[in-house]
């Protein structure tokens, strides 16, 4: 940024044209666009390069939470707390009871 007006004034001194100017003005511009794209190029390989070393960790995570979460659920299954909130037909059940059938044509009272 700050070599440019000298650089052009230089140029312009010693070859008494102002057609060098802008070829180098437009040189500038050429060389950042080529280096942006040179960069994006590669910044998509390396991202290509370390995607399936990602993806397996983010599998691994994924069974490893699903594991702990399933270790969980049982845990819960199992605690004094759940099993009282459970209601007697679900009790009945759970310890092997069968329901007693209840007849078809049964009116409810009004």
């Amino acid at each position: 940024m700050l070599l440019g007006p000298p650089a052009a004034g230089l140029l312009v001194d010693i070859f008494g044209d102002y057609k060098y100017l802008f070829f180098m003005c437009g040189t500038v511009i050429l060389t950042g666009g080529l280096f942006l794209f040179v960069m994006n190029i590669y910044n998509y390989h390396m991202l290509e390069k370390e995607k399936p070393g990602k993806d397996g960790e983010q599998n691994q995570l994924n069974v490893e939470s699903q594991e702990h979460v399933s270790a969980l659920e049982v845990e819960m299954k199992h605690t004094p707390e759940v099993e009282m909130e459970r209601s007697e037909p679900e009790a009945k059940e759970a310890n092997g009871v069968q329901r007693e059938p209840q007849p078809e044509s049964a009116e409810t009272p009004h």
